[in-house]
């Protein structure tokens, strides 16, 4: 005679294995962890990329090199008519020319520079459709008076729709 406690036992070994005798597998999503997890922020370019054009990588890369030989004014054919510039100390939306001149006037104040990129991705924002190049570098700078001035530079380029650069955010800190 089976007693009430063993049958309690029966049913529940039972409610329990009878699942996972079913054939019907469950997928779970590669993103279902990450999808539940609460971020104190909202991105403000998007959440999500694709891999972006690699021509902008190269369009950006093309101002660094100009940035570093002096010579400002070949990197012209790579900006739009207008251009916002988010630099450390300057925030303004102008024309190309202006850019120039401020990028020009900012190389002229060193003898001699070096730059070293770290690293660089292009990518095109899900959400918007907006192509962007990040850039993570540093400077190694030496100024008229034979001061030294090395600099850790992280950019954000955003490039419109004919390819031409029409924002540069730059940020920079000095390690020393």
């Amino acid at each position: 005679m089976i007693t009430m406690k063993i049958l309690t036992v029966i049913i529940f070994l039972l409610i329990w294995l009878l699942p996972a005798c079913s054939s019907k597998k469950v997928n779970v999503a590669a993103d279902s962890e990450q999808d539940s997890i609460y971020y104190p922020y909202s991105p403000i370019y998007a959440s999500s990329f694709e891999k972006g054009n690699p021509v902008y990588a190269r369009t950006v890369l093309e101002v660094w090199r100009a940035f570093e030989t002096g010579n400002i004014k070949s990197a012209s054919r790579n900006f739009a008519d207008s251009v916002l510039l988010i630099l450390p100390d300057t925030v303004l939306r102008t024309t190309k020319e202006k850019v120039l001149d401020i990028l020009h006037k900012k190389r002229m104040a060193y003898e001699d520079v070096q730059c070293f990129v770290d690293s660089w991705m292009s990518v095109k924002t899900k959400e918007t459709g907006d192509n962007l190049v990040f850039v993570w570098g540093r400077q190694d700078c030496t100024g008229k008076f034979k001061y030294r001035d090395y600099r850790v530079i992280h950019e954000i380029w955003r490039i419109d729709n004919y390819g031409k650069i029409a924002t540069m955010e730059q940020y920079i800190t000095h390690p020393n």
